[in-house]
């Protein structure tokens, strides 16, 4: 994908760059991600592949349930 591409479009539902692509994959990824405050970086060569890498913030444990008596 193009720089461009990447930049302005990729999190857009319904933009694609595949001929029998819908463009819902990764905007619906990005909006999860988002939701647990992660972000998403897009690493992308045109012709040479693509790289989509997920971060969150780290998880403080819960607090464990009781034990079932």
């Amino acid at each position: 994908m193009s720089r461009e591409f990447v930049r302005d479009r990729l999190f857009r539902a319904f933009e694609t760059t595949k001929p029998d692509g819908v463009g819902l994959g990764l905007a619906t990824a990005h909006q999860i991600v988002r939701f647990h405050q992660g972000t998403m970086r897009v690493l992308s060569e045109p012709g040479g592949g693509t790289v989509v890498r997920l971060n969150f913030p780290g998880i403080i444990p819960a607090t464990p349930a009781p034990e079932a008596r």
